[in-house]
């Protein structure tokens, strides 16, 4: 008899969650991470790295900020809160899911997920100084295109050394197969490039594959496309 009863009441449940499926609020759930993620990011851009323009990352922000608000409490509303899927469902799926991929080793997913772990530090106790781990490890990386070629080496003395059959990115001035040297060092967004010949230091926007041991470098604002520096 209380099996039955179970059995009923799970079909219960089921059908109660059919009925009451709102796309609508799945779609304002998502939005809801969405602004959560997008805020987060302008937050960091404006008032820690300070990348973004302060009118407009304060405008996107603001923005940003009024839409969640609005979002949060059309939720809220008696016409919606009754309706499934629940938010927490909702969020803690997708976290699910990109936690899969990630594990996976589908990228981005995979190198945001190794970056997260370095954070962590390991268990254990060491007599030994421990060395932080280089972003970027040091070592040679080559471009090709073609029979074209950059070569890039990273030192770990903080100094580098560009070549190739067409003009480094590092010192565009230099002619074709020039050597190029000077000092480098990386944050977690860019890589800062101070050649000797000038003393200026140009920074590019920068992605490392430890999957692939690539080194992807945008070596032009205007380029949406990396190019791809794979380690010899």
């Amino acid at each position: 008899m209380n099996r039955q009863r179970n059995v009923l009441t799970v079909k219960g449940q089921g059908k109660y969650m059919t009925k009451n499926f709102s796309a609508r609020k799945l779609f304002l759930n998502l939005l809801v991470i969405v602004c959560l993620g997008v805020a987060g990011w302008t937050g960091y851009q404006l008032f820690v790295l300070h990348e973004l323009s302060p009118v407009s990352g304060s405008v996107i922000f603001i923005v940003d900020i009024g839409v969640l608000v609005w979002n949060i409490s059309v939720l809220r509303s008696s016409h919606h809160r009754w309706k499934t899927p629940s938010f927490k469902l909702t969020f803690f799926s997708l976290l699910g899911i990109a936690l899969v991929l990630a594990f996976a080793g589908i990228q981005p997913l995979a190198e945001y997920k190794d970056r997260m772990l370095s954070l962590i530090p390991s268990g254990g106790v060491s007599t030994l100084p421990q060395q932080e781990a280089p972003l970027v490890p040091y070592g040679t990386y080559k471009h090709t295109l073609g029979a074209w070629e950059q070569i890039l080496t990273l030192n770990s003395n903080g100094t580098y050394e560009a070549m190739g059959t067409i003009i480094p990115f590092t010192a565009p001035k230099l002619s074709s197969g020039s050597i190029d040297r000077g000092t480098y060092r990386i944050d977690l967004n860019y890589l800062y490039i101070t050649p000797d010949i000038t003393g200026h230091t140009a920074k590019y926007k920068y992605r490392y594959s430890s999957e692939f041991q690539c080194l992807y470098i945008y070596t032009s604002s205007y380029s949406e496309t990396p190019e791809a520096f794979y380690k010899r």
